[in-house]
């Protein structure tokens, strides 16, 4: 399972204007896998720390034990926004000076 979701997250990175993916996929009763790519300018790695994983910038994930889907994906999904428009105010404000 950890390889389909791995090559599902590489294969949803073809998407116009995709600049991230990250998908969910379950692993044992109560350990949730989280594979996440990154087309190089938004770092995976440090998502995925904040979910006790790592990795690298464009390619990283994590395993989340005593969780379940229901719990974990909010989660997970307000931490690549919070990641995405802070990035995003770095790159704008960057562009500016």
């Amino acid at each position: 399972m950890q390889a389909i979701a791995g090559q599902a997250a590489d294969t949803l990175l073809i998407i116009e204007n995709v600049r991230m993916t990250i998908v969910l996929f379950q692993m044992k009763n109560d350990v949730i896998g989280i594979s996440a790519r990154s087309t190089g300018n938004l770092n995976v790695q440090v998502i995925m720390e904040q979910f006790g994983g790592g990795g690298h910038q464009n390619v990283a994930g994590a395993q989340v034990r005593n969780s379940n889907m229901g719990e974990l994906k909010p989660k997970v999904i307000e931490a690549a926004r919070k990641y995405i428009y802070e990035s995003d105010r770095e790159v704008a404000l960057a562009e500016k000076h």
